[in-house]
Formats: C-alpha cells, sequence, structure tokens
C-alpha cells in the first residue's frame, strides 16, 4: 500500500514537471488570470500532450502562479480532475493546494527549498 504525499513530495514532483520537456512554459499578457494552462489529451491513450503553461511577466509572485498551474496538470495527469470536477470546483481545489504550499514554501525553514523553485521558475522563464 502507497504512503500518503507530503507537501515535499508534492512539491518534487511538481517540479519534475516543471523542469520537463513536455511542458512548455512561456510569457504572456493575460486579461484575467496571473497564469494558464492549457493541454489536449491523446486520443488513443488519454495522456496529456501538448501541455502549455502561459505566466504573465507583470505578477511577482512567479512561483505562487506557476505552482497553481501545474498543479492543474499534475491533477489531470495523475487523477483526472478535469473529468472528476467541473471547472469551479477544480479551480478551487488547486486554489487552495497552491495557496497552503505557497506558505509551506514561504516558512523560513524552507528558504533554500523556495529559492531552488525561484531558480527553476526563471530558468524555464528564459
Amino acid at each position: 500500500m502507497s504512503r500518503p504525499m507530503n507537501r515535499r513530495q508534492l512539491l518534487e514532483e511538481l517540479k519534475r514537471l516543471l523542469n520537463s520537456p513536455s511542458v512548455a512554459v512561456r510569457k504572456g499578457r493575460l486579461r484575467r488570470e496571473h497564469g494558464l494552462s492549457v493541454y489536449d489529451r491523446d486520443k488513443n491513450t488519454n495522456e496529456l500532450i501538448d501541455i502549455k503553461i502561459t505566466i504573465d511577466p507583470r505578477n511577482a509572485a512567479k512561483v505562487t502562479v506557476m505552482i497553481h498551474e501545474l498543479l492543474h496538470i499534475y491533477l489531470a495527469q495523475k487523477h483526472n480532475i478535469d473529468f472528476l470536477f467541473s471547472t469551479p470546483i477544480e479551480e478551487a481545489i488547486v486554489t487552495g493546494l497552491a495557496e497552503d504550499l505557497g506558505e509551506y514554501l514561504h516558512n523560513p525553514e524552507n528558504e533554500s527549498l523556495f529559492h531552488s523553485w525561484v531558480r527553476a521558475v526563471e530558468a524555464k522563464l528564459a
């Protein structure tokens, strides 16, 4: 039986996803959001394909926005959240998780982890 995932493990999974060549990240001006994730599903395997995340560079909280968008993708890949819940419910789940992970990252005990995220996000946006 598998053990439940903790915050650090989830952040590691999200960082692996961020660093994956299958995830394209770009800067772009967005009107209503700070970030946006889009993807398609392979018709034969149902796997996520053409994964793209857009981050508005005018937003100072790039790490938090990136984690939020990565959660959408991760939860769709691993748990089919996009099939299980309506968009407003999915957004509420992702927002709650992103806020919790953001608080965890901003804890002074996790300063090096936060800085590793800053570097990873900046590298992907470069």
